[in-house]
């Protein structure tokens, strides 16, 4: 079997490409250009093209979903798959997702239950997974870095503060509206394992904030799958306000936590308005660093923290993101959020843990920055967990199976 993988340098496709190897697959692959060149869409898809008439392959695959690619693969009767590793993804929701030819794995059931019904013989739901062996051999070679060695907590990530759309518009935004949106945003903050900002955002407040700042407006309206006031409802919630909430609560969680315990944060976000929080709060116990490297820097940190936080960003409504994967695979003690998939997959108490509360959070904390040895248990366990049954082997194996047999 022959499959032409299309790159975009995500972090899983190393992994990817080498599961699909180890199943005899023959795998050709073929870089995006991302020069952001006005020729660079004309140049991957004649590349694309290209390729397929010269290797003449089984399937394309790709990390996330591409419309020119399941575009081509429809014109040669070829099958397309699509592992979608974030969510969410706006170019699912463009017309040629619903092509009989596609092969769409979905890891956040609250996302796939919703596109289903668009094409449901061939959106299928698939967790996320990791790469222990490569994770293992990042660790044991070790990297020269000092910092990568935090006493405490650790947190890996970003803070959202360059990459929230609705700082830019909030300004001018109606008062009431930007009260409501307010409101919402606290509720929500309290609130773990139940996504409520779609369901009870008005749909005027959906237009206002799209008349700001008309993002998606052409980009994926001209070629939705559904209405486009539902499609305006829908971004306004899961991009506008859940970023604005992501930036809130990420600042936040930090601050409390650098109250009371040591904690370190990677990331190439700004944090000067964190810096000057934590000043003011008088504590010392917060170190900033520059971001680590996801392939070769992260595993350590994950491996040598006490702790490792996840907070999940909160268009993922139910599902587990990849660094609660990564973060067991590495050895990693975790402590995220809590997630309805969660128990699905792991033990909660002997796996890993979770928090439902900001209290709840400082509490498990405090527990097991002094229990070192359930603790230590726990990252053992969460790591013969992922051997086990969350590799990106098993994933690719579910997905050869999902298609072939």
């Amino acid at each position: 079997m022959k499959i032409l993988f299309y790159r975009y340098n995500s972090i899983c496709e190393p992994s990817i490409i080498g599961a699909l190897s180890s199943f005899n697959i023959d795998v050709h692959e073929i870089m995006e250009d991302k020069s952001g060149s006005t020729e660079s869409a004309k140049n991957n898809l004649e590349r694309v093209q290209s390729a397929i008439e010269s290797i003449k392959p089984d399937a394309v695959f790709s990390i996330n979903f591409f419309p020119m690619l399941a575009k081509l693969c429809h014109i040669y009767g070829l099958i397309y798959i699509a592992q979608s590793v974030d969510c969410p993804v706006m170019e699912l929701f463009d017309k040629s997702m619903q092509f009989d030819t596609n092969r769409i794995f979905l890891f956040d059931k609250a996302q796939f239950m919703m596109l289903r019904p668009y094409n449901p013989g061939s959106v299928f739901y698939l967790p996320l997974g990791s790469d222990p062996e490569y994770v293992s051999k990042a660790i044991k070679q070790g990297d020269s870095r000092p910092d990568l060695n935090p006493p405490g907590i650790a947190m890996v990530g970003s803070l959202y503060s360059e990459k929230n759309p609705y700082s830019e518009i909030k300004d001018k935004l109606l008062p009431h509206t930007r009260g409501y949106i307010d409101g919402l945003v606290e509720s929500q903050k309290a609130v773990y394992g139940y996504n409520f900002i779609e369901k009870t955002l008005p749909q005027n407040i959906a237009e206002e904030i799209h008349e700001q700042n008309p993002m998606f407006t052409g980009r994926y309206e001209d070629n939705c799958i559904m209405d486009v006031s539902k499609l305006r409802r829908f971004t306004a919630a899961h991009y506008f306000i859940e970023y604005e909430l992501a930036q809130k609560e990420r600042f936040e969680t930090l601050s409390d936590l650098s109250r009371n315990f040591k904690t370190d944060l990677y990331t190439n976000s700004d944090t000067k308005e964190l810096t000057n929080c934590v000043k003011e709060i008088g504590s010392s116990n917060l170190t900033i660093h520059e971001g680590v490297k996801t392939l070769t820097q992260m595993p350590i940190v994950f491996n040598n923290a006490k702790i490792n936080l996840n907070i999940t960003l909160r268009a993922i409504e139910t599902g587990l993101p990849l660094r609660i994967f990564d973060i067991c695979a590495a050895g990693g003690f975790l402590l995220t959020n809590y997630q309805e998939e969660l128990p699905e997959y792991f033990e909660i108490g002997k796996e890993a843990e979770y928090y439902g509360s900001r209290d709840e959070l400082l509490d498990k904390c405090s527990y097991y920055l002094t229990h070192e040895e359930e603790r230590e248990r726990i990252a053992q366990a969460s790591l013969e967990r992922i051997k086990k049954q969350h590799t990106w082997r098993h994933r690719v194996a579910q997905i050869i199976t999902s298609i072939w047999e």
